[in-house]
């Protein structure tokens, strides 16, 4: 077996063992309608970033690795975004450290934690686009603390990781490695 083949193999094993204690609850009143209108302002969102991205590769003053970095990222925007409208978002049983968690080799699933419903507007869109991406191939290689820019991870660069899409909602657009 080709080591893509085990390793492949490996992330599937992980992610079953690591969504077994993970099931859906009925959200309490009100947490469906919440869930909605935030995926719709993170659609929203999504869309104004696209147009960012798509801004950007215009300037011609981009080295050859910042303009592929931009064109993964509005392949990831882009996917992220119909995958927004796709997912199923449902409230969990679990008590995460993280607002919200999925499984994107085995489920299309997004299972949201109580305290995501205690995080302010824009952490709840950037929640849920940060989960779309994680369809579309990024990974949590890297998490980025509160207000500091993305960087390129160890071995994964910024287009890739999913806390980049998160950072951008949250501060705005830039390219990482120029962000202010």
């Amino acid at each position: 077996m080709d080591s893509k083949k085990v390793l492949a193999l490996f992330i599937l094993l992980v992610s079953v063992s690591a969504s077994a204690g993970v099931t859906e609850k009925p959200c309490r009143p009100g947490q469906d309608r919440l869930i909605q209108l935030t995926k719709y302002r993170a659609a929203v969102r999504t869309d104004h970033l696209i147009r960012n991205v798509q801004q950007n590769l215009a300037r011609s003053d981009l080295t050859f690795t910042q303009r592929r970095k931009l064109m993964v990222a509005e392949h990831i925007l882009g996917c992220a975004r119909g995958r927004l409208g796709t997912l199923r978002f449902v409230c969990s049983n679990a008590d995460f450290a993280f607002a919200a968690r999925t499984y994107p080799l085995i489920s299309n699933n997004v299972y949201i934690a109580d305290n995501y419903f205690q995080d302010i507007p824009i952490r709840q869109e950037a929640t849920l686009l940060h989960e779309a991406t994680h369809h579309c191939g990024t990974n949590d290689a890297q998490y980025f603390e509160p207000g500091r820019p993305p960087v390129d991870g160890d071995f994964i660069g910024w287009q890739s990781i999913a806390d980049t899409y998160s950072f951008w909602v949250e501060n705005g657009f830039c390219i990482p490695g120029y962000c202010r």
